[in-house]
């Protein structure tokens, strides 16, 4: 079907519909877009966040249960080695609890073998220190202080380099999870623009060739209604479509051909009226 030929109504119609419609698909592909991000936001927040702070809590931990196994062989008497140990016992359990938390939310093959490898250092430094408080509640001191040289300290600083690991690898998430949000936002800012300007221009483009469509066929009916005003029968009238205005021309057309055989009627008229005049005065004059 030519748009030409489609009444001006359902044109215009069909133009607003198409602008309501690109409109529509913009704030859908917005809405898609806010709702990537907040997804992005959430996992960022409530997952590599939260993996990141446990990591720090265990590594904060682990060193303050290596100065406190330090402090051991510093203590004043019982009571005071019984508040140390439990301090150390305090944040294994704070470890403990992270521990869970990294299993539960740790999603990586690398992220899951590093935390691997620490539970199992981590269970070596445990029985390690086991053994050396033991001997400081043996009053066995040298023994206890050659064990921790030999054997927990290796093993403490082996869970840190574990840790530490994990610490960074949670930090490089983070940062991750950070700059894709950020790429997201500007992809984001980049459609709404790109999608602004082409509903923008096709509305423009549209109102454009919708007005020219109503307005040249009008301005030329105008034409054409002053020059049979002016008494000009002549005019070449071009009917290009069928819709309100093509339809107007189509009139005037039709009215311009009736009033040239309307006056070529008249002038034939008014031509045999004269030869029957001048008939009629021969006659006369003959008489």
């Amino acid at each position: 079907m030519n748009i030409a030929n489609m009444k001006i109504g359902t044109r215009l119609g069909a133009g607003f519909a198409l602008v309501l419609a690109m409109v529509v698909a913009l704030v859908l592909v917005v809405l898609a877009s806010l709702s990537s991000l907040g997804e992005s936001s959430r996992v960022t927040v409530n997952v590599d966040l939260v993996k990141a702070n446990a990591a720090h809590n265990i590594n904060a931990m682990v060193r303050a249960n290596a100065r406190r196994t330090m402090e051991l062989f510093l203590a004043r008497d019982a009571a005071h080695t019984g508040t140390i140990l439990q301090h150390i016992e305090n944040n294994k359990k704070s470890i403990g609890d992270d521990v869970q938390v990294l299993e539960r939310l740790m999603q990586t093959d690398k992220g899951k073998s590093l935390l691997a490898e620490f539970k199992i250092k981590r269970a070596s430094y445990v029985q390690s220190f086991g053994k050396v408080g033991k001997s400081v509640a043996e009053n066995d001191r040298p023994g206890a202080q050659k064990l921790l040289i030999d054997e927990t300290l290796p093993t403490l600083d082996s869970m840190q380099d574990t840790i530490r690991n994990i610490v960074e690898l949670q930090k490089k998430m983070v940062e991750d999870s950070g700059a894709d949000v950020e790429q997201r936002i500007a992809s984001t800012r980049l459609l709404m623009i790109g999608l602004g300007l082409l509903a923008l221009l096709t509305g423009s483009a549209f109102a454009w060739w919708t007005t020219r469509s109503i307005t040249r066929p009008i301005h030329q009916a105008l034409q054409v209604a002053q020059t049979v005003a002016a008494g000009d029968l002549t005019s070449r009238i071009e009917v290009n479509s069928r819709d309100e205005t093509g339809q107007l021309l189509q009139a005037l057309k039709d009215m311009n051909a009736s009033l040239v055989g309307i006056v070529g009627n008249v002038r034939q008229g008014t031509d045999t009226i004269a030869t029957a005049s001048s008939q009629i005065a021969a006659g006369n004059q003959d008489l």
